[in-house]
């Protein structure tokens, strides 16, 4: 009996231990205001709130909670792509509280000591991996700027610019970006994948410090090189930088192909070509799976993605094609959307064929409504 209770004992001053370990960061008590443009984004946001968030307020990878696998995060760590991406999102509200809560948990859990991101933590703020995705950095530091061009907050920028310097220093060889650095191996990878190259974060960047200028220059012209193939609809996987070289695997993931649409985008180049494709896929078939092979355009498998209809909704709307847009929206609104207000699930997006619902499918079809939410009110 002794024992017994020892042992009680002993759960209850580890469970206390791991609610405290998050306790005393500043992030944590920051309530968030934002004004909601449509029931569907209140109802998302909602969700990604009670079930997408963990104690420590990052966003977890995967509801399912399942274990990590090689590199692959496990369903409860917490991605500094999460990070970014909410970063934009209270952009997006002007959520001057919900930013701020971003920037300290960026400040206090995901900083490494030479100025990278490290791109997946738990939810203890423990550091999984030594490493940082330029991409998710990019990311945050076109946010940041932007938050200190809306609000006047110095210290976004001078953290933008922080940033900026660890990733030139690490993250570039001959003024070409590469995908990551190793802080624990002090070395940095010798490929650049094109769906990391955000065209638009490295040109505020460029707008503050003159030295991102050349950088700037050589992404666009990866980026824009970057097309496979005679048909010229899709975009090559990375750039070796040592080589010199584009590389592919046999298919492209449509998922990337839509970010690198929405980085030309955003930089003010318009990929026709790849549009009237998917335009007309769509069109034709009625859906897009997530893998096409290369050279052909054919299939690769039957799998579809709620992240990948959420993205192109955007990036349609950005084109300015709002019916094509709003197609892929109706897509994932039918098949995926959560509705029952009875569920755990209502109001996110939901893959039954796999049981899982994940942080990146909702955040994108979160930013995409608000997106598109912001576009009516800008009309009105």
């Amino acid at each position: 009996m002794i024992r017994i209770k020892i042992l009680v004992l002993i759960f209850l001053f580890a469970a206390i231990a791991v609610v405290l370990s998050c306790a005393g960061y500043k992030y944590t008590g920051i309530k968030p205001e934002i004004g909601f443009l449509s029931e569907e984004e209140k109802n998302l946001y909602g969700f990604i709130s009670r079930n997408l968030t963990a104690k420590n307020q990052g966003i977890i990878t995967n509801y399912s909670g399942k274990p990590a696998v090689g590199d692959l995060p496990g369903g409860k760590d917490i991605l500094s792509e999460s990070l970014g991406l909410m970063m934009h999102y209270a952009l997006e509200v002007e959520s001057r509280s919900l930013f701020e809560k971003q920037y300290l948990f960026l400040e206090e859990v995901f900083i490494t000591g030479n100025s990278l991101v490290i791109w997946k933590v738990d939810e203890n703020n423990k550091h999984l991996s030594a490493s940082n995705a330029v991409v998710d950095d990019l990311r945050i530091c076109g946010a940041l700027i932007s938050a200190y061009e809306k609000w006047g907050e110095k210290k976004y920028l001078n953290k933008a610019l922080k940033i900026a310097d660890g990733i030139r220093k690490y993250n570039t060889r001959d003024s070409m970006l590469v995908d990551y650095y190793d802080c624990k191996k002090m070395q940095a990878a010798d490929v650049l994948t094109l769906a990391y190259i955000d065209l638009d974060a490295m040109n505020r960047l460029a707008a503050y410090d003159n030295k991102w200028r050349n950088i700037y220059t050589t992404s666009c012209v990866i980026l824009n090189g970057g097309l496979a193939g005679e048909q010229g609809v899709f975009f090559h996987k990375r750039y070796n930088v040592l080589k010199k070289i584009y590389e592919s695997d046999n298919t492209v993931n449509m998922a990337e192909q839509a970010v690198i649409l929405e980085n030309l985008l955003r930089a003010g180049i318009k990929p026709s070509n790849t549009l009237k494709w998917i335009k007309d896929y769509y069109g034709l078939y009625g859906y897009i799976v997530n893998d096409y092979e290369i050279l052909t355009g054919s299939k690769a498998n039957n799998n579809e993605s709620i992240s990948v209809y959420a993205l192109l909704r955007r990036v349609f709307l950005m084109a300015g094609d709002v019916e094509t847009a709003e197609k892929f929206n109706r897509k994932i609104m039918k098949y995926y959307l959560v509705a029952n207000a009875d569920s755990r699930f209502f109001g996110g997006y939901y893959m039954a064929t796999t049981g899982e619902s994940c942080s990146f499918d909702n955040l994108q079809a979160l930013i995409s409504e608000r997106y598109k939410n912001n576009l009516e009110k800008a009309r009105e």
